[in-house]
Formats: C-alpha cells, structure tokens, sequence
C-alpha cells in the first residue's frame, strides 16, 4: 500500500512533492488515509441533471480501479511489455478506472477521439501496435466502423454499476518510482502537425514532472493559476479522451485535492448544460472550450446565472473573440485562459490583474518566447541542468529545447505579457474547439488539374471553408465559378473522407479567388495563409453569411420528402426528425428512444440538424440547444411541440424582455462612468517623460516647442462615407490645427485616399495636420501606444464619435463594444486637460419608435426605453445617448447628440450616393421591372433626406457651438418634399437610361416603359423577380438579375415599411436655430435627384 505525505502545516490541499511519486500510488494512498474524501460527483442518469448526482470517494474510485484491473487480468491476463488497449466510451468513471487498472495490470491505455477519420485511427493503432479495442455496451457505431476498417479485438468493460456497487480485493502495485518512471501512463494524441494525428505517450516521470512544474512558486506579488484549483469542485466540460480532460479528472484532484463534477455521459456538453448541473450541485470552478464562451455571451440570462453560481471559469483549447471575453471578464469574478499543450502540460502561469487575455509563465519553467514574423512570437521550452521540472523532456529525452508550435503576440506596453495567438503549423482550430490539421486535405485538392493552389480555412468558426487558385487565369462568371466547383467537387469528397467529421468541406463553403487578387507568397514561393486570408476577409464573411442563410432555406432530402411540416403533427414531426438524423449520421436505423450522442453524433452534425429542422419545421427559435437538451426522437418531438406553443406566447412578452435588455445594458455601462465620477483627475498619462507638459494657463506645450490653443479634434470612423466629409472639413478648418483620426484599420490612411479618390475629395494629407491611428475603443489606451494617448488627452479640445457597425441584423448585445467605446470616449473628455466635448453622431432609429401626445420627437433625451427602433443599432444608438446624457450631469462634460436621418447623395461635390443602399437599389430595380412606386410604402411620407456634404459642415457648425450638458439636435431638412414631387424626374431619369439595360436584362423585359405603380404592386413583382432568381438554372442569367434588380436582396426591408408608420416626425426648431446651412438649405430638389440617378444608373 503506498505512503502518502500531505503538506498538513501551510497548505493541506497539495500533495506534498519533495520527491516524486506515482499517481496510482497517491490514489491508493488516498483511499487508505482518506477514504471518505470525496473525489467526484457523477450525474445519475446520462441524459438529465434532474435525477441528481451520486457521490464517489476514494475509496469508491480505487475499488473500482480495483476492479477494472481483475477484469483485464481475467479477460487478457497481465500485460507483458505495456501492450496498447484502446478504448471508446461515454464519459463516465471507466475512463479513469482504465487509466490505473492498466496501469496495476502492465498495460497502457489509448483515449483515442470517436472523432477521428478511419484513416487517422488506423494510423494511430498501427503507430501504438494496438490490437484490443475496450468499449461499453452498448458499443457507440464509431466502434463498428473502425473494427471494419482495422482489425481489432473487441471486449466490453464492466458497467458503472459493476464498478462502484461491488466490492474488489485490493490490487496491488508494488513498483517504486524508480522502477516505473520511465513505465507509460497514458497514451493519447496530438492534433496533427502533418494532416494525421501523432500519438505519444505519458510516462509516471512525465506525471511527477507536470506535477512540480504545475505547483512552482510563483515569484513575490503574484498569484499561480494552479491554486484555483486547490480544494475546490471544478465543473469541467472538456472529453475523456482530451489531454485536458485528464489535467481535469486526473491531475487536478490527484495533486490539488480538487473535487470534479463530471458533465452528462449521454449529451455533448454545453453551457445551458452546465447551468442545468448547477441548478442540482454546487462548483467554485468550469472548465470550457471556446464554443461554450460564445453560448454564454449570446445569452445574458445564462451569463447572470453562471456568474451568480461560479466564481471562476477557465477555458482552454482554442482562441476567443476579444469580445466574447471582454464579456465575461466584466461579469465573472475571475476569467482567464489556461495554456499549454499535450508534450509540456499546461505552463505555470500567475495572475497578473491584467485584461484576461494575458498571461505571465513562471521563469523557471524555462520558457522563452522567439520572434517569427509580424507581432508573433513562438514558445520554446529550454532545457535546464535539472530537468525534473520540465515534463516535455520525459517525452523528448535527447533534445536541448523543444519548439512548442503554439504563437503568442506580446503585450505592447507591458514587458512578461503574452496572448495566445495560433499555431505555427497551421493547425486550424474550429469555433468549436475541435482542431484539425488541413494540409492533407490542401494537397489532395492542389493534385486536381485545374487547381494551383488549395488552402482551408475556418479558425473562430463553426466550419472549414476552401479557398482555391486556379490554373487558369482567366476571370470567371458566376455560371464559371459554379461549373469550376462542381468538376472539383469528386476530389474534396476524396478529400473530405479522410479527414475528421468537424472538418470536412461542403459545397456552399467553396471560394474560388479572383486572379485579380492571387493568394499572397513568401519570397520563396510558399503561400502566406494569413495574409491571404485577410486578403479576403470580406468575401469570406459573406460566404458564411451566404451559406447559413441557404442552410436555412435550401430543401434537403428529407425536406423534400416531407415538405414543410406542421408542428402540431406529431406524426409526421417525428418523421422527419428521425429521418434527418438518418441522413446527417448516415446511420442505417435510428429507434425513437436512442440518445444520438451516446451512438456518437457529434458538436457539428447536432448544428446541421439544428439547420434542417428550423427550414423544414418554419420553427425560426428552435436553437442547438434543444438538440443538446433532447438528443432522441421522441424527447425532441415533445420539445418542439412545447417551443411551438412558448413561441405564440412569448411574443406578447417580447416587447417588455427587449426593454430589460436595454435598462440592462445601459445600467452596466452607468458603472464605470460612477467609478471615473468617484476616481481623482490626476492625469497619470500627463508626465514630463511622455513630452507633454500642461501649463498652468491651460496650453499645451510639446517637446520640439510647440505650443497651441487651436481646436485639436479626435475623429472615430473617418474612413467611412459621413467621417471622409467631416475629415475634410477639418482639415479646411483653419482653426482646427490638428486631426486624430481612431480607426479599427490597420493602414486607415492608405485606406482614407482609397475612399477619398472615390468620391471625389482630395487624397494629400499632411502629417502636421492629421495622424491616421490604428484603435480598439474599448481597449486599455483606446488600444493606442501609451505616449500617443498621453498626447491626445493634453492636447485633444473636441471629439467627432462617428464610428458605428450600420448593420440592421446584429442584435443589442452585439453592441456591447461600441457602448464599452463610447464610456472610453467619455473617460477621454472627463480626464483629459482641455474637458474635450463630444459629438456623437446618433440616428433617428434611436426613437423611431416615439409615441406621445406631440406629435414630434423633441429635441432633448429620451428617457422611455421603448423608443428606439426594435433592432440592435437603434437601440444601441439609443444607449449612448442616455450614456452621454448620464456622463454629461455626472461628469460635467458637454456633449452634443445628432440625431441622423437618410444621408442623401452630395451636392457641392464629384462623389455619389451609394449604389448599394435602400433607396439607389430601388431605382435600379425600378428600371429593370419597368416601374417605379407612387410611394414609399406610405402617402404622407417626408423626404427630410439631407445631403452628405451639406450634413458634414452642419455637425461641425453645430459642434462648435456646444454649450453645457448634453444637447440633441436634429439635422433633418427643414423643408421637407414628397416622394410624388420627385417622381416626375426620377421617371425622366429612368426612361433616359433605358437603354443602358444589361443585355440579359433585355431579353427579359424587352421594351418596358416606365409606369407608376403602388408600393404594394411594385413589391409584387419585386416578388416575381425574387422567385425567378431562386428557380433559374442559368448562372449568367442570375448573375445579370442580380445586378438588374438589387432590390431582390433588400425585399426584406422594403416589406418592412409597406404602411408603416416608422417615419417617425422629429422637431427641428432648435437645430435651425443653430444652424445656419441647415437653416438656409432647400428641399431635395427634382434636379438633385437627376444627378445621383445618373450616378446610380450609368
């Protein structure tokens, strides 16, 4: 029986390690010294929290050790040079019963992933010599389908049942440490760093190793990562067969004393998951991948429970979006990232009250941080002289250092801080935390004729794309393009069965590259993924944008067998669950009452039935979670059936949970403008070491000598179409000496000429007179270097915050980063030494929903919730305002709130009214069709539209007249038209460009006159035009309608406002009054309209 020594004086949870010693060892020690010390809680039934869950000691733990290891005995005899056994499972306690029976019994055990292609397993058997597979009964199909591929012994373990209610004889193990530290532990694998996994093999000096490298003392003042774990319950929702399920199932209650409450066997974990768990135990801590992360920040009602009832959540496996995290970091008591890999272990790191995403390593652990190219750096691990500490070294005996593959970008103001960045072998990992390696994938397609170059793609999303380069470089039509992917498409399914179920290619996730704009190539002629990939970040948004919303629409094969199903018929309900789930997994039956995750459906096929199922049920809010929650036919039948019936009723109820929302959101951004109310205004940043000096008369001197009293404007969102007039203005502003442009941009300069060149304003911009940064609001410094935010907060004397996403689909809390930037902006103009006022470019949207009494929207803030339009942007525009209205009396700032309406084309100026919105799509369609609405969805609708250029030196006019407070002003048209009085010149324009018809266009309206229709009867044949689009084989044709009639893709909006009444009235008394050009400027003239038309149609 082995001897275990606790640290009983400062710290009685960690194992003592002044020597090292045996897992095994210290668990049969465990169950000897403290039997009734409680090890994990395990959920009673596989499918629901609701039954509970069932306490295991140690003593339970090593009996059925005990156990497991006299069935392998019986079954195998005692191994004789640590053969491998495979094993597949739920994620119950036989895992770890496997681990340490195999170890008493001389074998090894291989958690191999279910999720592995038949290639890869077979690989990995051949690379472990494993002949036996272990699995439970009943055996997941994976199990079949590899014993298919790859003959293999298969046996099935013992039950849990078995396991904990029967009593075993002790097994004994009588090796000491030194007889067995080079005797393997575990067998696992990696990701693959050439296209297959790699296994490798955990030894007892590995596990001794991990743990003192996991318990070294951090240096004075700061605080180990490890010691979250100590004493405490940790909810970990990572597999088994993950090495980070063993740090949390293993390592962490062996070394730390940590109790572990183990997810559902029966269901792919999930955040609601883990909220269900704790509604029926307790947990200090959770362990998560990324997709969990995002789960949480979608949901504010599961973001509030868990943070009520954790007090930490760690993840690990993957990178995040900064925003997902900046969520959680502000709600939970403690939020990081846990680092490292299956060779090394996971890297001593302390805490160090920095943004989450940073990290500082112990410096004995050895760890060095090499520069590769751009801002990233990769981790190497250095040998020391004692290399006890150092895991990897058991695995890698005979190297000096070992070059982890893991990038890392360093903190730009504070030395020692790292973020993890990616993988320097291209490892793409999903959105989902799964990871696959794609260069196989890439080769294989690269081989076919046609191809050039193939690389795939998909880090931070929920699936792999494939960009290609083609041959031929040739420019494509659209007809091209198909026909191109569809004589490729036998080779990515070539392609595609070798590869993981999560990584596999579908047709609608295909991007062939213009060769306008080849894939970007080092010197030596290999491709640049990154810059490539960045190279296309727009068209790649938009084939995921593209494919989700034809996942939702295309019919499927069981879609069109069944049709579009009636929720309230069970039957045929039933029917086309099951056989969707047939059609996904490919499985040969499918009974009522089978748990799909059990048989082995995974994170991906769960979100394509999630897809089929909303499509061929018109059931809009069914979400993955149901699927996660009711993983059989006959449980999710009965869900969809209650959510059909909680949809009717929650409408009534959404009006009142929208405003919650937004009280929320807005009592959350309140907090940090109270805490700068309360803090002192020493203007840390304004030292004499950053060149700034702040005179006592209230000037600004600079190092080389200058000294200003001029208007110094910071200005968010120059590069857009509103922000290139306001920036130009500026500058022809003599009193404005300076101008800071914040852009998210990385070269918002080269950018700015771009959109300048474009619509007609000039291109030269002097250094002396405008400085073009790279921002992140909401970021430490406005993401800025520390100097220039110094600068900026002595010198700045007004700031334009005119950057806003304009995306009418993006939901409120979307918008939680340009609140969280607007508070920054805020922080600037309360500390910085000039008092900066603020101009913030708002919208209509913000209360177009205003009903009172009056009948116009006044001029001042809103303090009624229900006001802005029901979407994300208006609200959120609305936020800000009462934000800066809250700001302005808290803080005594001043600032201005322009309530912006339609933004016409200009007047003064070369530029042109965009094609792509609502109003341009409409003529352009208008022309196609032959007809032109009497309308705009209602008789009384104002055209209020203000000119851009006219609008831009009336926010600036308007500014420089900002008195105390937080004023609203209205820059509306004071002389608004109708619609019917600019009729007449918009039919002269369209009868003028008939001729300009795209030939295919022709063909299919050949000559049309300009009529005038009713709103609803141009809808209809808008309709008409849609439906011809979605039935036409022609791919030129398609392509042509398209561009003929772009209303096809906005019918959305233009339903929207068939008589509405969002045309919202606003008064404008008070902005005329301090506007000379608004005051003086005329109605949207017949002419006006002429001239963007011929913009819009030449």
């Amino acid at each position: 029986m082995a001897q275990l020594i606790f640290n009983e004086g400062n710290n009685p949870h960690t194992v003592a390690h002044q020597k090292p010693q045996l897992l095994v060892n210290i668990l049969d020690g465990m169950a000897y010294t403290r039997p009734q010390a409680l090890y994990a809680e395990f959920p009673v039934s596989a499918t629901t929290y609701a039954d509970g869950f069932f306490k295991v000691n140690y003593a339970d733990f090593a009996n059925a050790v005990n156990g497991m290891a006299w069935w392998l005995e019986t079954n195998l005899g005692r191994g004789e040079n640590f053969e491998t056994l495979a094993y597949i499972g739920p994620n119950d306690i036989r895992y770890n019963s496997l681990l340490f029976g195999a170890v008493k019994t001389g074998y090894k055990m291989f958690f191999t992933s279910p999720r592995n292609s038949i290639p890869a397993h077979s690989h990995l058997f051949n690379s472990l010599g494993c002949q036996t597979m272990l699995t439970s009964s009943p055996a997941p199909p994976v199990v079949n389908a590899i014993v298919g591929a790859h003959p293999l012994k298969v046996l099935e373990v013992p039950s849990v049942h078995d396991l904990l209610h029967k009593k075993y004889p002790h097994y004994p193990y009588n090796k000491t440490f030194e007889e067995a530290k080079d005797d393997p532990l575990l067998a696992l694998h990696t990701s693959g760093t050439t296209g297959i996994p790699k296994a490798l093999v955990w030894t007892h000096g590995w596990a001794a190793g991990f743990q003192m490298w996991s318990q070294m003392d951090p240096p004075a003042g700061f605080e180990s990562r490890d010691r979250y774990y100590q004493g405490n319950r940790l909810f970990p929702l990572l597999p088994a067969f993950h090495a980070g399920g063993s740090y949390a199932t293993v390592f962490a209650p062996l070394f730390n004393q940590t109790s572990v409450i183990f997810p559902l066997s029966g269901a792919i974990p999930s955040a609601h998951g883990l909220a269900e768990g704790l509604k029926y135990t307790k947990a200090d801590i959770a362990l998560l991948a990324p997709p969990w992360i995002e789960e949480i920040c979608k949901d504010p009602e599961l973001l509030e429970f868990l943070s009520k009832n954790l007090d930490t959540i760690m993840y690990s496996g993957g990178d995040i979006p900064q925003s997902y995290g900046d969520v959680l970091f502000g709600k939970m008591k403690n939020f990081f990232t846990l680092i490292g890999n299956t060779e090394s272990g996971l890297y001593p790191s302390f805490m160090t009250g920095a943004d989450w995403k940073w990290f500082q390593v112990n410096e004995r652990a050895g760890i060095e941080f090499r520069y590769q190219s751009d801002d990233l750096y990769e981790a190497y691990i250095i040998r020391k002289k004692d290399a006890e500490e150092q895991p990897v070294f058991k695995l890698y005996k005979d190297i000096q250092e070992y070059a982890s593959g893991d990038l890392y970008v360093a903190h730009p103001t504070k030395p020692g801080l790292w973020a993890y960045r990616g993988r320097s072998d291209d490892i793409i990992v999903f959105l989902t935390g799964e990871k696959t390696n794609p260069t196989s994938m890439e080769q294989h397609i690269a081989k076919h004729p046609e191809v050039k170059t193939a690389i795939v793609i998909g880090s931070l999303r929920f699936q792999a794309a494939l960009m290609v380069e083609l041959s031929s470089e040739q420019p494509l039509s659209v007809a091209e393009r198909a026909a191109v992917i569809e004589r490729l498409w036998p080779t990515i399914e070539e392609a595609n069965a070798e590869c993981p179920a999560h990584a596999k290619i579908a047709k609608s996730h295909i991007l062939i590259v213009s060769p306008e704009k080849p894939m970007q190539r080092a010197g030596k002629g290999t491709i640049q993924k990154k810059p490539t990939v960045d190279l296309y970040a727009t068209e790649l948004d938009a084939l995921y944008e593209d494919a989700e919303k034809m996942a939702v629409g295309i019919s499927t094969e069981s879609e069109a067998l069944h049709g579009i199903i009636d929720v309230k018929d069970t039957e045929k309900v039933v029917s086309v669950i099951r056989d969707s789930v047939a059609e996904i997994t490919k499985w040969s039956k499918v009974d009522d009452d089978q748990n799909w995750f059990i048989f082995g459906m995974d994170s991906l096929q769960a979100l394509i039935l999630t897809r089929k199922l909303k499509s061929a049920l018109a059931l809009p809010s069914l979400a993955i979670t149901t699927i996660y929650t009711n993983p059989s036919v006959s449980t999710l039948s009965k869900a969809i059936s209650e959510l059909s019936k909680e949809e009717e009723a929650s409408k009534a109820s959404n009006g009142q949970s929208r405003q919650q929302l937004i009280e929320s959101l807005l009592e959350e951004n309140k907090a940090p403008i109270d805490h700068i109310a309360t803090s002192t205004k020493s203007k840390p940043l304004l030292e004499k070491e950053n060149g700034i000096t702040l005179q006592s008369n209230g000037t600004i001197s600079y190092s080389n000598g200058i000294v200003s009293r001029k208007h110094v404007v910071v200005l968010t969102g120059s590069t857009g179409a509103l922000g290139s007039y306001i920036l130009q203005l500026l500058l022809d502003t003599s009193s404005v000496s300076h101008v800071y442009c914040l852009n998210r941009s990385a070269d918002s300069e080269l950018l700015q000429i771009q959109r300048n060149k474009v619509r007609g304003l000039p291109t030269d911009f002097s250094a002396d007179r405008v400085s073009f940064l790279t921002a992140n609001l909401e970021s430490p410094f406005l993401g800025l270097d520390e100097k220039v935010c110094a600068e900026i907060l002595a010198s700045a004397t007004e700031i334009i915050h005119n950057a806003w996403p304009v995306n009418f689909n993006l939901s409120l809390p979307t918008f939680r980063p340009q609140l969280s930037g607007a508070v920054k902006l805020i922080e600037l103009s309360a500390t910085g030494a000039n008092s900066p006022s603020i101009l913030f470019v708002s919208s209509i949207s913000s209360v177009a929903s205003y009903r009172a009494a009056s009948s116009a929207v006044p001029e001042k803030i809103i303090h009624d919730s229900t006001v802005p339009a029901p979407m994300g942007y208006g609200e959120s525009k609305y936020i800000a305002e009462r934000l800066l209205d809250y700001a302005a009396s808290k803080l005594n700032i001043r600032a201005s709130i322009a309530r912006v309406g339609q933004v016409a084309g200009p007047i003064n100026s070369t530029g042109h009214w965009n094609k792509a919105e609502w109003l341009p799509s409409l003529i352009i369609s208008s022309l196609h069709i032959g007809a032109v609405p009497e309308t705009l969805g209602s008789s009384d609708t104002k055209i209020d539209w203000v000119p851009i250029d006219v609008l831009a030196e009336a926010l600036i006019e308007l500014y420089f007249k900002a008195g105390k407070g937080a004023q609203v002003f209205h820059p509306l048209n004071p002389r608004p038209t109708t619609w019917s009085a600019l009729l007449p010149a918009v039919i002269e324009s369209l009868s003028g460009a008939q001729s300009i018809l795209p030939v295919v266009a022709q063909k299919v309206l050949p000559g049309k006159t300009i009529e005038t229709v009713s709103f609803n009867t141009w809808l209809q044949r808008i309709r008409a035009e849609t439906e011809a689009t979605a039935a036409t084989s022609d791919k030129a044709k398609l392509e042509a309608l398209l561009e003929a009639s772009p209303a096809i893709k906005l019918l959305p909006f233009y339903e929207s406002i068939v008589d509405s009444d969002q045309w919202v009235s606003l008064q404008t008394s008070k902005t005329e009054a301090e506007s000379e050009k608004l005051s003086s400027l005329e109605g949207i003239k017949p002419e006006w309209m002429k001239l963007w038309a011929k913009g819009w149609l030449s």
